[in-house]
């Protein structure tokens, strides 16, 4: 399993001084003090992204989503003689994978 800076995560509007809009700065917690790992930009040049709040909290909720996805896949190998999750359980397989596993060049 790949590492990841651990949480909590939250993030924060970051107004930018030239139009009033605003980007969202995803955070974790080191020794008690938030430090920017991300940001979700509202507007990159001219173009405005309004789902950019949006993209922030599912980015900080990453942590804690994955952690119940590991849950449930320990839930289903040891009861999948009781469970019928085939597809469910790849679809599963394939997030933790994704989130976990290194990209190959």
């Amino acid at each position: 399993m790949s590492n990841y800076t651990r949480g909590p995560w939250a993030y924060r509007k970051a107004k930018l001084p030239t139009d009033g809009k605003y980007d969202f700065g995803i955070s974790a917690d080191f020794s008690g003090k938030p430090f920017c790992i991300a940001e979700a930009f509202g507007r990159v040049g001219r173009e405005i992204f309004p789902d950019a709040e949006a993209n922030a909290r599912l980015i900080t909720a990453a942590p804690d989503m994955l952690a119940a996805l590991q849950r449930v896949d320990r839930l289903i190998d040891k009861h999948l003689e009781k469970w019928a999750y085939g597809e469910t359980h790849q679809i599963i397989r394939a997030a933790i994978a994704k989130a976990t596993e290194t990209p190959k060049p």
